[in-house]
């Protein structure tokens, strides 16, 4: 489902079908180097896609998909989504 889009890019919820392309975002070791999560591998990367679409449906947001307007490829993702810190819930702002 596209959410919105800027000038470069479709914003949406990611899916299942996003997985090979975010598998290979995600295991790269540079890309991911300030990753408090860390280097994910395929199973990785589906678990993280099944949670941002739990937040989609349980909060009414998450982390969304980043898709390039002329290639079409998905280059990343940014959002709001809960996190626990130090036993409390918190909202995190972020990016990749």
């Amino acid at each position: 489902m596209k959410i919105t889009e800027s000038d470069r890019l479709y914003i949406r919820e990611l899916s299942q079908e996003d997985l090979l392309q975010l598998t290979e975002i995600l295991s790269d070791p540079e890309v991911m180097k300030h990753s408090v999560g860390g280097v994910h591998d395929k199973l990785a990367t589906a678990r993280f896609i099944d949670w941002c679409m739990s937040c989609y449906s349980t909060r009414g947001f998450g982390p969304w998909a980043l898709d390039d307007k002329e290639s079409g490829e998905l280059v990343g993702f940014c959002g709001i989504s809960p996190e626990v810190i130090d036993s409390f819930e918190e909202i995190n702002l972020g990016r990749l």
